[in-house]
């Protein structure tokens, strides 16, 4: 119906590869530097979902991360997926993550098997690539809707951005920490 370009992001990799992901569901790839684009949609992301988010990972070409949301279509299910080879085929992730539509998604720049997403109500780290996810607070408000993640390596911190309760600044080894020790 939209059909709009809502979310982008050139390969860390390759200077060739461009990924897309559209308001009408859709993500696209293109290898050649946009002379063809190849519609690589998981089969799994239902007609009309927004596609919120698209995160290459740093470590392994091949590897992106979206996420997407249906909320104007009374569907607040979290719709997170992920591909190793280039969109072939892809795993849904976030099963155990609550009925609320994802926002953003980022990868760890220190380790592929570490994830953080920020929904409508809150923030989650994975530390099993995406297998499993746990709420993070660390002085956060709960259920704040997070929409925007930036990861300052430098300082260790992860910065958020939030609708109504401004930014959020933790630290990565405390949230890292607490995720760990709430997994086991």
């Amino acid at each position: 119906i939209y059909a709009t370009v809502f979310a982008l992001a050139p390969s860390n990799h390759d200077v060739n590869t461009i990924w897309a992901g559209s308001d009408d569901g859709k993500i696209h790839i293109t290898q050649n530097g946009g002379k063809k684009w190849k519609d690589i949609t998981p089969k799994d992301l239902p007609k009309y979902s927004r596609v919120s988010i698209i995160e290459e990972s740093k470590f392994n070409p091949g590897t992106l991360y979206i996420a997407a949301n249906r909320y104007q279509v009374d569907d607040r299910e979290p719709y997170v997926f992920k591909t190793t080879d280039y969109g072939k085929t892809w795993k849904k992730l976030g099963n155990d993550l609550p009925m609320e539509p994802v926002n953003v998604l980022r990868e760890d720049p220190k380790s592929s098997s570490i994830l953080y997403i920020g929904t409508d109500g809150g923030a989650y780290a994975s530390v099993d690539g995406g297998a499993s996810f746990m709420q993070f607070t660390n002085n956060l408000p709960i259920a704040v809707p997070v929409h925007d993640m930036v990861i300052q390596e430098r300082e260790n911190e992860i910065v958020l951005g939030t609708h109504g309760r401004s930014l959020y600044i933790g630290k990565l080894d405390l949230i890292q920490k607490m995720v760990t020790k709430e997994a086991k």
